[in-house]
């Protein structure tokens, strides 16, 4: 799990990123990003 992101949701993220021509880089931060996440814990 790289990044502490399971393969779908890099599929799922890249395809909403697709959408928007216009978006050059994209920065995950929250509570998923932190090394002591929880299994519902979630990025902002």
């Amino acid at each position: 799990m790289k990044y502490r992101l399971m393969e779908q949701d890099f599929i799922y993220i890249n395809e909403a990123i697709r959408e928007f021509p216009e978006v050059s880089q994209v920065i995950l931060f929250g509570s998923r990003t932190e090394i002591n996440h929880k299994k519902n814990s979630v990025f902002d």
